[in-house]
C-alpha cells in the first residue's frame, strides 16, 4: 500500500470522525486509581487522537527541531485538566526500545547491572580472605 493511498484513507477518516465532543485527558492517581497516569477519553476522543497520531507519520518537521512534529490536538486534549500534559511529539526513525537505549548509554540497566553485583562479590571475597588470614594470625599468636 503506497503513501498516497494511506494518506487518502487518513483524510477520509479525518473527514468522517467529528471533532466536536472529542475529549482525551491524561489523569493522575488523584482522580482514578493509584499508579501511573492513565489516558481517559470518550469514543470520539480516542478516534480523533488515533487520526491525529496517524497524521504525524508524514507531518513536516518543525522549523526549530527536525525531529519534532506537531499534532493538532486542540479540542481533543482537555485543556482544563491539571494533570500530566503532552508537551510535544518527536518522530525518530532510529528509535529503539527504552531498555535497549539505556543499556547502550551505560545506565543502571547496562553494564552497571552486572558490575555492581560483581564488585560486591569481589569485595565480599576479599573480606572473607582477610578475615581468614586474621584468624590464622591470631591463632598463631595464641599458640606461641
Amino acid at each position: 500500500m503506497g503513501t498516497e493511498s494511506l494518506n487518502e484513507i487518513i483524510a477520509e477518516l479525518d473527514n468522517r470522525v467529528p471533532k466536536e465532543g472529542a475529549l482525551i485527558r491524561v489523569a493522575g492517581d488523584d482522580v482514578y486509581e493509584e499508579g501511573e497516569p492513565i489516558l481517559v477519553g470518550n469514543r470520539t476522543g480516542y478516534l480523533r487522537l488515533g487520526i491525529e497520531l496517524l497524521k504525524l507519520a508524514d507531518a513536516p518537521p518543525t522549523a526549530r527541531n527536525p525531529d519534532r512534529v506537531e499534532a493538532d490536538l486542540t479540542g481533543i486534549l482537555d485543556s482544563t485538566a491539571h494533570e500530566v500534559k503532552v508537551a510535544a511529539f518527536d518522530r525518530r526513525e532510529n528509535i529503539r526500545p527504552q531498555l535497549e537505549e539505556l543499556s547502550v548509554n551505560g545506565s543502571e540497566y547496562g553494564a552497571a547491572r552486572f558490575l555492581v553485583p560483581l564488585g560486591a562479590l569481589l569485595i565480599g571475597t576479599l573480606l572473607l580472605v582477610g578475615l581468614y588470614h586474621s584468624a590464622i594470625w591470631f591463632w598463631h599468636v595464641l599458640v606461641h
